[in-house]
């Protein structure tokens, strides 16, 4: 992604249509973007930013985000997910440097979950953890974080149940994502062989020693699970901890506009147009620890999506017409941190030429008006 503060900018859209989260329909009005975030919502046509471009002939929605995407996809394939729509990406990573690489070279915001198996390992071996996190480690995660920002990334903590040698490993990773105010996420057994072992070492689940141990609550993220029993659902409830699911916004299988089809998404984890919605947006940026993406609000990241409008209006339209504009169509322009990364009129690649300065939105998006 473009490097953190060199598109710093007020300038709005204004007379947009647009998605509100709060009534799950589209309104209108004008959209102010101050630097990589979405500084005020006003009435049509009061922006007083003498920076503007006319929206009218656009639909605006967040950009999705997806949760999940194996490492070595997110470099070749990121710039396909940007012109889907999808302008933030989990991903897994096993080294500082894996973590800083992808940051770097994918177009949209990447979440990084570095993975502390081998480091919490060599930490706690043959003894037991120190309740709080040394500074060594947390200086060297501060400044891994500080690298990921300046390419508008950001930094979570995760751990592979199944590849843990002692519960000690687990608390150890907990407290030091606690001390670093940093995400944490677990992993468990992707095959029935994993989970067996697992089983016969701790006697146990793994959902049932993170119970035991009460490292599950609603500030922890788990995913890999496809193993669980009955119980492990029920306690994974009962904490409240995020589930990361194979199938919101996707599976790393899937090659055409991975995440961006939202009728296949509501047919599998939501039994609605708005759960569908929310999965995509507000609920996957949840997951993946983000609170400030996946809706358009003031204060929230300015990742945004520009459609040309459809015949007939789309003012009081619903969350079913949020679903059918993604699966009709692809954006026409798309925003990621207030800059406008994806925008065919340009003929700009989103993974080499993003446009960092107004001129180039103002230029981009009216040129774009123009042809609608």
């Amino acid at each position: 992604m473009r490097e953190a503060g060199r598109g710093s900018s007020r300038w709005a859209l204004k007379n947009v249509t647009y998605f509100d989260h709060s009534t799950h329909r589209f309104v209108a009005g004008d959209l102010e973007i101050d630097g990589d975030r979405i500084g005020a919502l006003r009435p049509p046509g009061t922006s007083m930013l003498g920076s503007a471009v006319d929206a009218r002939p656009f639909v605006c929605t967040p950009g999705l985000v997806r949760t999940h995407a194996d490492f070595g996809d997110v470099a070749h394939a990121s710039g396909q997910w940007l012109r889907a729509g999808i302008t933030t990406v989990g991903t897994s990573c096993a080294t500082a440097r894996q973590c800083v690489v992808a940051a770097r070279q994918a177009p949209q915001r990447v979440v990084a979950r570095l993975t502390l198996n081998e480091f919490a390992r060599a930490r706690c071996r043959g003894h037991r953890p120190d309740a709080r996190a040394g500074a060594p480690e947390l200086r060297a995660l501060a400044r891994i974080d500080t690298l990921m920002r300046r390419h508008g990334g950001r930094l979570a903590l995760a751990v592979r149940c199944a590849a843990i040698g002692s519960a000690f490993e687990l608390v150890y990773a907990y407290n030091l994502a606690a001390a670093a105010g940093l995400a944490l996420g677990f992993e468990f057994a992707d095959s029935p062989d994993s989970a067996r072992a697992f089983r016969e070492r701790f006697y146990s689940s793994e959902t049932e020693l993170l119970s035991f141990l009460q490292l599950l609550h609603h500030g922890t993220t788990v995913w890999g699970l496809s193993q669980l029993t009955r119980h492990d659902v029920d306690l994974l409830v009962r904490s409240g901890a995020r589930r990361l699911d194979a199938s919101p916004i996707g599976t790393s299988t899937e090659t055409a506009f991975p995440g961006s089809r939202l009728s296949a998404l509501a047919g599998r984890s939501a039994t609605s147009a708005e759960g569908a919605v929310d999965a995509a947006t507000i609920d996957a940026a949840g997951v993946l620890g983000q609170t400030d993406c996946g809706r358009i609000s003031e204060g929230m990241q300015a990742d945004l999506c520009l459609f040309r409008a459809p015949h007939g209006s789309m003012l009081g339209a619903d969350s079913a017409a949020f679903v059918q504009l993604y699966d009709s169509s692809e954006p026409l322009a798309v925003i990621v941190a207030g800059s406008c990364i994806a925008c065919p009129t340009l003929m700009r690649c989103a993974a080499s030429a993003p446009c960092i300065d107004l001129a180039a939105h103002e230029y981009a998006l009216s040129s774009l008006a123009t042809q609608t």
